[in-house]
């Protein structure tokens, strides 16, 4: 499949007929990211978009400390490092990183850019996309402050089952689920305390354990 059939598929470009599609990508590349490699780090200059068409990526921060904050997972269909794109002055607020094998389009700014201001609706596209993030780090902040760690792991398995899980014909839903220290990372503890909630709930009937996957119930069993 070429990239103006995959760029049909994400949704801000959904929009666009084949002519504006091959404008979009004249100056456009295919890249792959192996697992742990990193796309860019906090403070590099905002020189291109990344869109995402298969694998998952991290945006983290590492702290003075030597803690790591993940800000967001994100996956096929995505965008990332829009943000530094809109000002030339402004560079990375964060680092991204493949959690697993991913393959993107890299895009440079000027024609991003241009894109935007020859398109309206691929404009609106990316202010819902914009909205969207802001209202989830809105909950997530909200979650941190007002959730205990049970809550927040709940939320974050519901949330990721609802993005990308698949939906089986007795309701339940398998979803593939980042490792352990990466939950700990988004939700604010430890790996350790990840693997004992992880059991309880297991142990309560709400889900099921398979390695790197979860079957989660649509009632407790």
């Amino acid at each position: 499949m070429d990239q103006t059939e995959l760029l049909k598929r994400i949704t801000c470009f959904s929009g666009l007929d084949d002519v504006h599609l091959e404008e979009v990508l004249r100056f456009s590349e295919r890249r792959t990211f192996a697992r742990g490699e990193v796309l860019f780090e906090l403070g590099d200059p905002g020189e291109a978009l990344y869109i995402l068409l298969s694998g998952r990526v991290k945006c983290y921060i590492n702290g003075k400390d030597g803690r790591q904050v993940t800000l967001a997972f994100l996956g096929p269909g995505e965008m990332v490092g829009e943000l530094a794109l809109f000002d030339p002055a402004e560079r990375r607020s964060a680092s991204v990183q493949a959690v697993e094998e991913t393959e993107c389009v890299w895009l440079s700014r000027e024609r991003f850019l241009e894109a935007l201001a020859s398109n309206p609706s691929l404009a609106l596209s990316v202010i819902r996309t914009l909205s969207q993030r802001l209202r989830e780090t809105s909950q997530r902040v909200g979650s941190l402050v007002l959730m205990d760690t049970f809550g927040r792991l709940a939320r974050f398995i519901s949330d990721l089952a609802e993005r990308e899980g698949r939906q089986l014909a007795d309701g339940s839903v398998l979803i593939t689920r980042p490792t352990q220290e990466e939950i700990a990372h988004f939700i604010g503890t430890s790996r350790e305390t990840v693997n004992r909630l992880l059991k309880e709930l297991e142990t309560q009937g709400f889900l099921r354990l398979l390695g790197r996957k979860i079957l989660l119930f649509k009632t407790p069993s």
